[in-house]
């Protein structure tokens, strides 16, 4: 009675799998292999051995035939993985079954594909890469496997996936045995069958029932990738199905194309092979998936398509047409010599160097006939004092470029009002200059008294007061080497010492300069003792240090309270846009909260401008 129920029980397998696709054995199965459009793919299971490619086979759909049909044979550039339980609830019966299950299918599998063996429990386990070797796939399915807790069906399918992935083939197949249901897979169901569809593989599942079977899984990954499900109780059962199934693989011919059929479609496949009926199967394209608004901008579109970003382009261009036409301009107002002699050495004189320094000179014309304006000549004399290197337009001009762009892109990306950062860049150079400009007159001031002793002490050794400050000026610090060597230069060019000394005393802004200018007009005009003098300006200039110290010290509190107050706004702004950017847009967006917003900011600077008035005390 019991060898009558295993019998019954491998036969219903059998016929299981079967229905599900196998073929019959009078006449060809057509199977669509749930490819992804526009890639299409069918199984093509014949009755008897038979020779088919490209040339006998015809795949219509909807009538016409398709482009770049290929017809894999069996065993041909494919590549089949048997994935084995190897969990705890296998031990006994089922894993042996699993294994002789295992070696009938690899004797009847197509001698040109390749095979590999992969165990899973809680662990994957590649017994054997993917290969045609006869001895290494016996040797490999002779034994069984060391068996674990867990089931990682999910995992197990990762991994031959890429295991098929790595040979390269155009189709490949994966025959999944189990007892259970999925535990403990890292990879999710969904990873798995998109792995699945990446490699181009099949997965065909044989489940032995148990108190832990599932068969929905096993049915699930069948279906979504064009496989087929058999199930049996029997552990000996297992056999006849995978006999069966690797008899079916190894006749199996794989057709592939890609379609090029409109979206919502639905489409009639039609396959002709030599001998046989006309087999058909149908599906419908998928929709393209287009969302029904505009399409979202990027951040560059959105610069280059803003109307900041125009109003530079036209200045750009206008400034390049200018150019070009002061060039051609100055092209006709060349000699013939010249001009040709941009080409050809005319000999004579070098047209090239020439061109050079006349570019050179109008630069420099330029730049002086711009600095020689106002503001421009004051802001140029003040680099001059702060040891700024870089030339004072070449600062402006690329400050100006700078915040020029920072505007346009924040204006484009944020708010118009952004534009309004056009002179930023120029204003913090000019801001920084002066800063530089006011390092060096406090050093001039701290090292006056200093070299004041100096001079005097040259005095009283015999040297006049020319000579002192000469000598002076030989070991001074700078700023206050080039200052004086200044005045005994402009005193050797015959302006008088006195007049030289005040033009420092204006680029300083220091009023004991013009103490010792006095002194020197006395000295020129009288004569005396101007050693004592210029003894007592030092101590004067001592005192006055002392309590400008002292009028710092006691502000101290004035001034840090001038930038809390003014900076807290601002830091208060910042810290809301990072938390909760949301809850300023009204004061950004609406008009009465951009008018708040001017109002605040106006406000908040003359209210710091008003305690720097109070806290500022000249002495």
């Amino acid at each position: 009675m019991r060898r009558a129920i295993l019998i019954l029980s491998a036969a219903l397998g059998v016929a299981v799998l079967a229905g599900s696709g196998s073929g019959a054995t009078g006449s060809p199965q057509l199977v669509d292999a749930a490819s992804r459009f526009p890639d299409r793919q069918y199984s093509l299971t014949l009755p008897e051995k038979k020779q088919l490619n490209a040339g006998n086979v015809v795949v219509t759909e909807n009538g016409q035939p398709v482009d770049g049909l290929a017809v894999i044979a069996p065993g041909g550039d494919s590549t089949t993985i048997l994935a084995i339980d190897a969990s705890n609830s296998m031990a006994g019966a089922p894993i042996a079954g699993a294994m002789r299950a295992a070696r009938a299918f690899a004797a009847n599998r197509n001698p040109n594909t390749r095979m590999g063996v992969v165990f899973f429990n809680d662990d994957v386990t590649v017994a054997l890469p993917p290969t045609r070797d006869r001895a290494e796939i016996a040797s490999v399915l002779s034994q069984q496997p060391e068996l674990d807790e867990g089931t990682h069906i999910y995992d197990a399918l990762g991994e031959a996936s890429n295991q098929a992935e790595q040979t390269g083939s155009r189709a490949s197949s994966i025959v999944l045995l189990t007892d259970g249901d999925d535990v403990g897979s890292s990879t999710s169901e969904a990873i798995a069958l998109q792995r699945l569809r990446n490699a181009k593989a099949r997965v065909f599942t044989v489940g032995l029932r148990s108190e832990a079977y599932s068969p929905e899984t096993l049915r699930t990954l069948a279906g979504e990738t064009g496989g087929t499900h058999a199930e049996t109780g029997s552990a000996s059962a297992l056999e006849p199905i995978l006999s069966q199934l690797g008899s079916r693989l190894a006749n199996e011919y794989l057709l592939l194309y890609r379609s090029l059929e409109d979206p919502e479609k639905h489409v009639k496949v039609a396959v002709k092979v030599p001998g046989y009926r006309v087999l058909r199967a149908s599906y419908t394209t998928p929709a393209l998936g287009l969302s029904a608004g505009p399409a979202e901008k990027s951040t560059f579109d959105e610069i280059l398509q803003s109307w900041p970003f125009m109003l530079l382009l036209v200045f750009a261009i206008v400034g390049l047409l200018v150019y070009a036409v002061r060039s051609i301009l100055d092209l006709h107002r060349r000699s013939v010599r010249r001009r040709i002699g941009q080409f050809v050495d005319m000999g004579g004189e070098d047209v090239s160097v020439l061109s050079r320094e006349e570019l050179a000179a109008r630069l420099r014309d330029f730049e002086q006939s711009i600095e020689r304006s106002g503001w421009l000549a004051r802001f140029a004399e003040d680099c001059e004092i702060g040891f700024v290197k870089q030339p004072p337009m070449t600062l402006l001009l690329g400050s100006f470029a700078v915040s020029a762009f920072v505007a346009v892109v924040l204006g484009a990306l944020w708010t118009p009002f952004a534009l309004l950062l056009f002179p930023v860049g120029p204003l913090v150079v000019v801001l920084y200059v002066r800063h530089k400009v006011a390092t060096q007159r406090k050093l001039f001031a701290e090292q006056l008294p200093d070299n004041l002793d100096v001079v005097a002490q040259g005095l009283r050794v015999g040297h006049s007061l020319v000579g002192g400050l000469s000598h002076m000026a030989d070991d001074a610090a700078e700023p206050s080497r080039r200052e004086f060597r200044r005045v005994i230069t402009d005193e050797q060019l015959g302006i008088p010492l006195e007049d030289a000394m005040k033009k420092v005393a204006v680029r300083m802004e220091n009023r004991d300069m013009e103490h010792v200018a006095l002194v020197g007009m006395l000295q020129r005009e009288t004569g005396g003792a101007s050693a004592e003098v210029i003894d007592q300006i030092s101590t004067n200039i001592r005192g006055r240090m002392e309590v400008r110290r002292l009028v710092k010290t006691l502000t101290a509190q004035g001034r840090l309270a001038r930038w809390i107050v003014s900076l807290m706004p601002v830091v208060l702004v910042l810290m809301i846009l990072l938390i909760f950017p949301k809850y300023l847009d009204p004061l950004f967006q609406e008009p009465i909260g951009i008018a708040a917003l001017v109002i605040g900011t106006i406000m908040v600077i003359c209210g710091s401008l008003v305690i720097k008035r109070i806290v500022e005390i000249k002495v």
